[in-house]
């Protein structure tokens, strides 16, 4: 998550959506008031070289601390967050407040719900010892047929003002930065960064060719992303 105060904008971050390399070329237009949440180790060693920003303010402040806060940071020496990297929606409001998230032009990365799940699965895959198929990830994690909808909406509404689609990156980030001139050069960063390539097989790994003709999982991701799929006329081929 981003919350740029001067240009009074919101990135809140989706999953599997390119969102860090997005995530690391905005942070070059932060001041040092602004939220910046942290990123991987060797994502922030990136950004540093880049001469962006790095994570900033996203900590909570002392006097905000409850009893469990105190205890954890004295205990294990873990200072409590505010503000983390995939923050839902909800959970900024809170945050932020209701005038400054109401108020705030919020912007997400939103991608094809067949594709995401298929690389949010070859991505957990790639760390787990414990292999198993597509269609028994699902089951026992069907969490992630709509994990992103924490991010675009609040109680079944969409909150997001301007979605930057996936497969349309850098045309969508120009369109924003036509929208919003504070960000100038964000498509050109956008397009030089890039973090987490090559987890995803090359052949074979197309949505089509991973569900399967699987009716029932097809089914279960268009009825719980129905306004997305809509909304970008998204499908499984």
């Amino acid at each position: 998550m981003i919350y740029l105060k001067d240009a009074n904008i919101i990135f809140l971050k989706a999953r599997k959506v390119a969102g860090t390399s997005f995530e690391i070329a905005l942070s070059k237009f932060a001041n040092q008031d602004d939220i910046i949440t942290p990123v991987t180790p060797n994502d922030e060693k990136a950004r540093s070289e880049l001469g962006f920003p790095g994570a900033q303010n996203y900590l909570k402040p002392i006097a905000e601390f409850d009893a469990a806060d105190v205890y954890r940071t004295v205990r294990y020496r873990s200072y409590p967050k505010k503000f983390n990297n995939h923050l839902s929606a909800l959970e900024a409001r809170k945050r932020l407040g209701p005038e400054v998230f109401d108020n705030a032009y919020k912007i997400a990365i939103v991608r094809n719900p067949y594709d995401t799940l298929v690389s949010s699965y070859f991505f957990a895959m790639n760390s787990s010892e414990h292999k198993i198929s597509f269609t028994d990830w699902i089951k026992e994690n069907p969490h992630v047929l709509n994990r992103n909808s924490h991010q675009y909406e609040i109680n079944g509404k969409n909150i997001i003002d301007y979605f930057i689609r996936f497969e349309n990156i850098i045309d969508d980030t120009e369109e924003l930065e036509a929208k919003k001139e504070s960000l100038r050069g964000l498509s050109v960063l956008v397009s030089s960064i890039r973090t987490k390539d090559g987890i995803r097989p090359k052949k074979n790994t197309t949505p089509a060719e991973v569900f399967n003709n699987d009716a029932d999982l097809i089914s279960a991701v268009r009825f719980f992303n129905k306004d997305i799929i809509d909304r970008f006329d998204y499908s499984l081929d």
